[in-house]
C-alpha cells in the first residue's frame, strides 16, 4: 500500500521530535495518527528542504543510499510504500539526534573542572549514551548540575537523570570546541534494591 510521502513526513517529524524513535512502532503509531493531521502539527517546509540537504550530504553507505533513494523517489512521486516507512522514520531520528548534538555544543558554556587524578562528585543533569567501546564500556556525555561536560565509562552502572557518581579525572579534551572533562572509575552513589540485582546480574554474565 502506498501513502502520501510529504504528509508522512511531517507527520514524522513532529512524532519522533516530541516521542523519540522505536524501531518498527514508530511508523505504525505515525500511521495512526495522520488521519488527525493539521498542517500545524508537522515539520515545516523548511524542516523538510533541510533535512533532505542534510541527507544528499551524508557520507555513501548502504544505509544513506537506501534514505537519498526513498527520498527522492518521494519527493517526485509524493508516494512512499507502507513497507519502507522505517527507512525515513529512523532518518529523521538521525538527523534531529544530530541536530541536538550540535545545539548542545553551540550553546555550552563548559569549562575544564579539576586536576588529572583528582577525585571528583557529579550531579547528572542530563545524560546520553555515546556508543560502546571494544571492551565493552558504555561511554556517556554527562551535563552535570554545574552545567560542565563530563565524559564517563562504566560496564556496571545504568545512568540517569538525577544520579550522584564519583568518578577520577583522567583527563581534558575538546571535541568541536566543547570542553569535556573525561573521568573513570566511576562509583554510582543513589543506588536501590532493584539496581544492585542488575548490576549483580550483569558482572555475573560478563564472567
Amino acid at each position: 500500500m502506498k501513502i502520501n510521502y510529504e504528509k508522512f513526513l511531517r507527520c514524522a517529524f513532529s512524532y519522533i521530535r516530541d516521542n523519540g524513535y522505536v524501531k518498527g512502532d514508530t511508523a505504525q503509531e505515525i500511521l495512526k495518527i495522520m488521519d488527525n493531521y493539521n498542517s500545524k502539527m508537522g515539520a515545516s517546509d523548511a524542516d523538510l528542504d533541510v533535512f533532505t540537504e542534510w541527507v544528499n550530504n551524508q557520507p555513501t553507505s548502504d544505509y544513506m543510499t537506501s534514505v537519498k533513494l526513498i527520498d527522492t523517489t518521494g519527493r517526485t512521486t509524493n508516494e512512499i510504500d507502507t513497507r519502507y516507512l522505517n527507512i525515513p522514520c529512523s532518518a529523521i531520528n538521525l538527523y534531529l539526534k544530530k541536530m541536538r548534538e550540535e545545539e548542545e555544543r553551540k550553546n555550552s558554556t563548559s569549562t575544564f573542572i579539576g586536576n588529572i587524578k583528582d577525585k571528583i562528585t557529579v550531579e547528572i543533569k542530563d545524560i546520553r549514551k555515546l556508543f560502546t567501546n571494544n571492551f565493552g564500556y558504555d561511554i556517556y556525555r554527562v551535563l552535570g548540575t554545574d552545567d560542565n561536560v563530563y565524559v564517563i565509562s562504566t560496564t556496571i552502572y545504568t545512568l540517569k537523570h538525577g544520579d550522584i557518581i564519583t568518578g577520577t579525572i583522567k583527563g581534558h579534551k575538546e571535541y568541536k570546541g566543547e570542553k569535556q572533562t573525561v573521568l573513570n572509575r566511576i562509583k554510582k552513589l543513589t543506588i536501590d534494591d532493584d539496581e544492585i540485582t542488575e548490576m549483580l546480574q550483569r558482572i555475573a554474565n560478563d564472567n
